[in-house]
């Protein structure tokens, strides 16, 4: 937010500020970030309501480890019947989570340490972007504002939504991106730009959605307010173009192939918007309760975004005051937008239901309410006659942010206890949650530790919510009834469902498979194995002609009598392939721009300089 020609984040002094003040914002930075911390150094699981964050997190790393590194396919999901699951989702907080496993970290000290890496990010993303326009001590309180937001900490702590977390973390790293690019726009600050936007778009596909949304507006201001100069406008275009060709590899097939699930489930029930709003009471209760006070705004946060929208005019120059007004009122928006009374607009507006969560927009909210105070205080120690204001008003929210209003405990901590890591590996939390469904079966037939293994979300076929419920039903019933023969609920690939035939296994690999099928009668086999235009199932070297049956799982095959041979492997889709190479195109082409714009601008000075040697009497431009 400063003007072309206005001094860098380098030379912005501290001369002036109150000594306990600059004391006060180390120590607030330092302890903000050790409090947010601190309960990744407990022996707790943040176990928590997102499960498939360590369930497909193994299944990722055991993939991995079978030499498939982009595993759009996640074989051990639904009992054997595998899931596409990153076909759809954004894979990179599971490639990082894989990656860590595979140098020999499990599931959970993993976990930890991308959460704390996230931390991190988070603090100082807020940080650099408030030094663009403010001091060092003004930087440190807003990063610790956004940091210690009882929302942001719920994402670990509460809901376990640690891909959601990092996107957020990310965040404030593209509006710093931005006014980079906006105050020199030479090829670092428009790459940093593309590269914050690509990994947004492959970390949180709905948190890179509403980025995309504020990034334009930010643009906007920046242009409106700030210069009219219409190269801030093309920087924002390109970037988005070439983030958009980076990720080519994931968002390409995965639109091309979105008609193949049921994208319907991600708005109904427990995803439909109308079911999730949050009451008033809850962004403004002071309270501990982890069930209450996890979506309250802060009392810190709360007195900021009061004085920024009323107190600005007696504290603040007229463009301070403007940026102030123009942050809290965009986070003012969005804390409205997250609470019933805009039901109307969440329903008018296309898209936004697949937002599923309105909570999701107080992430957004903290952050610009964070800088806001950022401005607000920086102007306060613009005046000596109000810098005692300034101290009051420091100490009491230095105060109010320490308090305990988001504990950084396990939600269901005691349950966690009885968990280890190598519980997490697929077949193991398998028997886990069998145990668990004849020991307490609810009404349901299933438990909170199945959602890891089901996920109806990405069941590859177009079905109600409630036929996907079945389904998962039958396949859990099918599994409980072979754990209680002492069985393995791991099922065979393929299985006689009537006839008489045997079937020997040839090749079991992890997306390739081989059988010998002797049917001494006709029979009807069951390939327990979802349908899906990549897998390719041959019957004796051709293309088998399979069944699919609404109201049972998995795929049919109609066998005659003799001997037969059946292969099931997985291809790689020729859009897919050519979107990689799209993506890997794109991206040398922006490092030989980089690197030849580089190169073109040292030949452009040494011609200069010898210039200058020859002609001394001559000024170069």
């Amino acid at each position: 937010m400063t003007r072309r020609g206005s001094k860098s984040p380098q030379n912005i002094q501290t001369k002036g500020y109150h000594p306990l003040w600059q004391t006060g914002a180390w120590l607030v930075g330092a302890g903000s970030l050790l409090g947010a911390s601190w309960g990744l150094f407990n022996s707790y699981i943040p176990l928590l309501h997102d499960i498939t964050a360590y369930i497909w997190g193994r299944a990722v790393f055991e993939v991995m480890r079978s030499g498939w590194w982009y595993p759009e396919w996640l074989p051990q999901l639904w009992f054997g019947f595998g899931l596409p699951v990153f076909h759809y989702y954004a894979p990179l907080y599971y490639w990082l989570l894989g990656g860590l496993q595979l140098i020999g970290l499990d599931v959970i000290l993993s976990s930890k340490v991308i959460v704390g890496i996230g931390l991190l990010l988070g603090w100082s993303g807020v940080w650099l972007w408030v030094r663009q326009f403010a001091g060092k001590p003004v930087a440190f309180f807003s990063a610790s504002l956004f940091i210690w937001a009882p929302y942001y900490l719920s994402l670990v702590y509460l809901r376990g939504a640690f891909p959601e977390f990092l996107a957020l973390s990310i965040l404030p790293w593209l509006f710093w991106a931005i006014t980079r690019a906006f105050k020199l726009a030479n090829r670092v600050n428009i790459l940093a730009v593309m590269g914050v936007l690509a990994v947004l778009f492959i970390t949180h596909t709905l948190t890179s959605g509403m980025a995309i949304g504020l990034g334009t507006l930010y643009v906007a201001y920046l242009y409106l307010f700030e210069s009219r100069n219409k190269s801030i406008i093309v920087n924002w275009l390109v970037g988005l173009l070439g983030a958009t060709a980076l990720t080519a590899f994931y968002w390409l097939p995965m639109l091309s192939d979105l008609h193949l699930i049921s994208s319907d489930i991600w708005v109904s029930e427990r995803f439909a918007f109308f079911t999730n709003f949050p009451d008033l009471i809850d962004l403004i209760n002071p309270r501990s309760n982890r069930d209450l006070g996890w979506l309250s705004l802060g009392i810190a946060h709360s007195i900021i975004l009061v004085l920024a929208l009323l107190g600005y005019r007696e504290i603040l120059n007229r463009r301070a005051a403007r940026q102030t007004l123009i942050a809290g009122g965009v986070a003012l928006f969005l804390v409205l937008l997250a609470l019933p009374y805009s039901d109307w607009l969440w329903r008018l507006i296309p898209g936004l239901p697949y937002l599923q969560f309105p909570t999701r927009l107080l992430g957004p909210a903290i952050l610009l309410i964070a800088v806001a105070a950022g401005i607000l205080l920086e102007n306060m120690f613009k005046h000596t006659r109000d810098q005692w204001i300034a101290l009051v008003v420091t100490v009491g929210l230095v105060i109010a942010v320490y308090l305990p209003f988001t504990r950084t405990e396990p939600y269901l901590a005691e349950e966690t206890k009885q968990l280890s890591a190598e519980d997490f590996s697929v077949y193991r939390y398998v028997n886990k949650t069998l145990f668990v469904l004849n020991q307490e079966e609810n009404e349901e037939g299933i438990t909170y530790f199945d959602r890891g293994i089901f996920s109806y979300e990405y069941l590859p076929r177009q079905i109600e919510i409630e036929k996907a419920r079945q389904l998962a039903s039958i396949t859990m019933s099918e599994a409980n009834h072979k754990f209680n023969q002492g069985l393995s609920p791991q099922f065979a690939k393929v299985e006689v469902r009537e006839g008489v035939a045997s079937i020997r296994p040839v090749r079991e690999g992890l997306v390739d498979f081989e059988y010998q099928i002797a049917a001494s009668q006709p029979s009807r086999l069951r390939i327990n194995q979802w349908e899906f235009p990549n897998w390719q199932i041959w019957l004796d070297g051709q293309t088998a002609n399979i069944e699919i049956v609404e109201d049972e799982p998995g795929q049919f095959l109609n066998v005659p009598v003799g001997s037969h041979t059946l292969t099931l492997k997985w291809q790689t889709s020729t859009l897919t392939r050519w979107s990689r190479y799209f993506s890997l195109a794109a991206l040398l082409l922006l490092v030989a721009w980089g690197y030849g714009l580089g190169n073109f601008r040292k030949k452009k000075s040494a011609k200069l300089g010898r210039y200058d040697k020859n002609h001394p009497h001559k000024k170069s431009r």
